[in-house]
């Protein structure tokens, strides 16, 4: 009996370069305890999927009356499930890769509606914190479709399996069934690895 061997093309994507390894962040070392499990005891490595993200950078000008006129770099980034924006302080380095298309969540999100998005934070930002008199000089610099890694693992913890997200690129680690619009498809794929 012979079995078919279905071959998914890999696509090429750009992706945030990783700060974190997902081995990084399983021995990563917790607050000491009295009574605990190691590093290796602790976490079991599952998976590394990618998120979209469209990260905006703005030139914003600010014509004064008196002063110089107030001139800043503002990044905006747009979640592409959830089309939330806000600001950011960082511009992730990029590399493309090949990744099988399972890990790679779909940008649900319209590049229009993310541009409009991203417009609304932005001038959100500029009347809170620049407070201009007269009406600003927004020039977009730069606008890309990039996908920052998640790896995902379960920690093992007072023999209870907790599936555990963090994204690589800032090291924040969350519970999984907390990132509400993902948790269904993250457990899905953690039974099947």
């Amino acid at each position: 009996m012979t079995q078919a061997i279905k071959i998914e093309p890999s696509a090429a994507i750009q992706a945030a370069k990783s700060e974190l390894t997902l081995e990084q962040i399983i021995n990563k070392p917790k607050k000491r305890k009295l009574f605990g499990s190691s590093a290796s005891q602790r976490a079991d490595p599952v998976f590394t999927f990618y998120y979209p993200y469209m990260f905006y950078e703005w030139k914003v000008t600010v014509p004064r009356f008196v002063f110089r006129d107030g001139k800043a770099l503002i990044r905006i980034g747009v979640n592409g499930l959830t089309n939330v924006a806000a600001q950011t302080d960082i511009w992730p380095e990029c590399e493309t890769i090949e990744a099988e298309p399972q890990s790679c969540l779909p940008c649900r999100v319209t590049e229009e509606s993310a541009d409009d998005e991203c417009k609304l934070a932005l001038e959100n930002y500029v009347f809170k914190f620049m407070r201009p008199l007269k009406p600003p000089i927004y020039q977009l610099s730069r606008k890309e479709m990039i996908y920052l890694p998640y790896h995902v693992f379960y920690e093992n913890s007072t023999g209870k399996k907790t599936l555990m997200i963090t994204e690589a690129l800032t090291g924040v680690t969350a519970e999984a069934r907390k990132m509400k619009e993902l948790n269904s498809w993250l457990e899905s794929m953690a039974r099947q690895k």
